[in-house]
């Protein structure tokens, strides 16, 4: 209760609630205050009539406050006790008078309140909200990838990366669907702070198209990226300057370079690599090549994405391939560069390369470590549900048998607020499996 701070106007509050933050929280909401000076505190807002937003609450079925940066799942406690939410006044002579009147000998109250002041009880409470850390939800990102960009739609237009404060465009083009998203939109939509979703959004290759945050259409993006390893493993002296100037404007329009490098590019300059090792992130583009590989096996099939239903209502559209189909195409087109700089597995280390698609891919029908007649489902955790129990359900449904810890690992953990482990949750939801000599595996709940 320490850090309890009425406004002006809590008097005419009939209905308020207690909410417990962390210290650090705390901290960088009075930071900002002080950053931005008295003029954007809530007192001085509220008495000019400029409201000052501090925290967002969002959520339905389970609560969310949203600062500028961070994100809080909100707990309601209940006390047996009550809760006093007093405020402070200064001490008159009597007050002084009457503590010294009751004073205990070897008590040293009385100097400890002239250093105080009083405080009045003027409600009180018997629950309290605590808002814990949480982890960023990722749902937005299904709501753009709706409408992509074309290429078609990318000629001649200008563009933006989200977060840009210079004006844009806001008129729709003539065809264009009208259900787009600003970001101011798509943060009051998300399940995340404006910060975490701008990261997210960059982190997926967002770019703003008319005022509204769109992405790149895969076709497009999966296009691109081969065009781009191609040219960087043939160049000598490769660079992303390089690669602009190769593909720009005859090719692509710079916007989409510029998405393959902020997706794809590498988080450092990769020093005495060559090729695409130098510039690009290897395991981001082994899974980016994992999906080409099955869509490249099913236009050869001639055969659409198969639809795997789901319990209840939900249907979602998963590609499968053959195993051994999908895993000699997909070695094929990795980066001869990727295996001469030893950052990833030779082929012939297929548990530790299959290793590196973990969240992207699930391996169904496998029996121990063999691979024969087993099947490849493309599955990136972005598209499953996110809540937890529901993603586990649908986990087991994709596949049925005996999951790898580290295989199941990667879907479980980007759900986990902070402090929480796999280990600590992952009993909930499924049963563990142990053989000698082997890793432990999970299976379905009976």
């Amino acid at each position: 209760m320490t850090y309890v701070t009425l406004r002006s106007e809590f008097a005419t509050r009939s209905d308020y609630r207690l909410l417990a933050l962390e210290a650090k929280c705390v901290q960088s909401l009075k930071d900002k205050l002080t950053t931005h000076g008295p003029a954007t505190s809530p007192t001085t807002a509220a008495a000019t009539g400029n409201n000052t937003t501090l925290l967002m609450m969002k959520g339905t079925s389970q609560l969310l406050l949203c600062d500028d940066d961070h994100t809080y799942r909100i707990r309601r406690v209940e006390y047996s006790n009550t809760l006093l939410l007093a405020e402070k006044h200064p001490m008159c002579d009597c007050d002084r008078d009457a503590l010294k009147s009751v004073s205990v000998p070897g008590c040293s109250a009385f100097s400890k309140a002239e250093e105080t002041s009083k405080h009045v009880v003027i409600s009180a409470a018997e629950r309290l909200f605590e808002a814990k850390p949480s982890c960023a939800s990722r749902d937005v990102l299904r709501l753009i990838k709706a409408s992509p960009v074309t290429i078609e739609e990318l000629e001649s237009e200008y563009i933006q990366l989200p977060g840009d404060s210079a004006e844009v465009k806001t008129t729709i083009p003539d065809g264009m669907d009208s259900q787009h998203y600003t970001f101011s939109q798509l943060v009051s939509m998300s399940h995340s702070s404006a910060r975490e979703l701008s990261d997210m959004l960059c982190g997926a290759g967002a770019i703003v198209y008319h005022g509204h945050v769109r992405l790149l259409h895969p076709s497009l993006l999966r296009e691109a990226l081969q065009a781009v390893i191609v040219f960087m493993e043939g160049c000598e002296d490769a660079s992303w300057g390089a690669v602009e100037e190769h593909f720009c404007p005859s090719v692509y329009p710079s916007i989409v370079i510029h998405v393959i490098q902020g997706v794809y590019g590498a988080l450092k300059h990769v020093e005495g690599g060559k090729g695409a090792a130098a510039l690009l992130h290897m395991q981001k583009v082994l899974q980016a090549l994992a999906e080409v590989a099955i869509v490249v096996l099913k236009a050869r099939a001639g055969v659409e994405e198969p639809c795997t239903q789901f319990r209840g209502d939900e249907i979602a559209l998963y590609c499968s391939v053959d195993f051994e189909s999908f895993y000699g195409t997909w070695t094929d087109s990795i980066p001869t560069s990727f295996f001469a700089s030893g950052g990833v597995p030779p082929r012939s280390d297929l548990a530790a390369l299959m290793s590196l698609l973990h969240g992207v891919v699930i391996i169904h029908g496998a029996r121990g470590d063999g691979h024969a007649g087993a099947t490849v489902v493309w599955a990136p955790r972005d598209e499953l549900a996110t809540d937890l129990s529901r993603r586990m359900e649908q986990l087991f449904e994709l596949n049925s048998g005996r999951w790898e810890a580290d295989a199941l690992r990667a879907y479980v953990e980007p759900l986990l607020d902070p402090g929480m482990t796999f280990e600590q949750v992952v009993h909930r939801y499924a049963r563990e499996f142990h053989t000698p000599n082997q890793p432990v595996r999970y299976g379905r709940l009976a």
